[in-house]
């Protein structure tokens, strides 16, 4: 979804949205490029404002996506919504600097665009990431994988984890005196 600049009025423009898993499609360089996949349509609305040449994007996105639990490899699903607000400047060209650039602390909080068209989509996916977790949890005290057999302790308890703790390399460690 592109808006073209020249369009974004003072008073402001607004925008409905909904994206479903095609979406993620066109920004991954394989299937499955990222941590998680979505369950529905992601939706939600924006507005943008222009001042001159500077830009001003609020909005909100919520959705539901599938993760896989990082302890018992199990997916399941998880929801998020976040409301976000940029304010983009024009992207200036700094062919004439050499070396390192020192940002102020105001300048990191801003975006920049180039050429007559914002890409939205651009936006959108980078307000999803920052929405889901990259160590997702099925639930704050899953026990994970079995270290010995890879059995889900989820849904069974294995007999090996007892008997492999002798069987341990640091199991010697035990016996230590301080």
């Amino acid at each position: 979804m592109k808006l073209r600049i020249k369009d974004i009025t003072p008073e402001g423009t607004e925008l409905e949205f909904e994206h479903g898993e095609d979406f993620l499609e066109k920004f991954s360089p394989q299937p499955g490029g990222f941590w998680f996949r979505l369950a529905e349509p992601v939706h939600g609305s924006l507005s943008t404002t222009r001042t001159g040449l500077d830009i001003t994007i609020s909005g909100r996105i919520a959705g539901r996506v599938f993760l896989t639990c990082r302890r018992c490899l199990e997916e399941f699903p998880s929801e998020f919504s976040r409301d976000f607000y940029l304010d983009l400047l024009p992207e200036i060209e700094i062919r004439d600097r050499s070396g390192d650039i020192q940002l102020k602390k105001e300048e990191l909080e801003q975006g920049y665009y180039q050429d007559d068209y914002l890409d939205l989509d651009q936006i959108l996916l980078e307000q999803i990431v920052l929405s889901i977790t990259e160590n997702p949890l099925c639930r704050e005290d899953c026990p994970g994988l079995c270290p010995i057999c890879g059995a889900n302790r989820n849904l069974r308890e294995c007999q090996c984890s007892q008997a492999g703790l002798s069987a341990h390399p640091f199991a010697v460690l035990k016996k230590y005196k301080v």
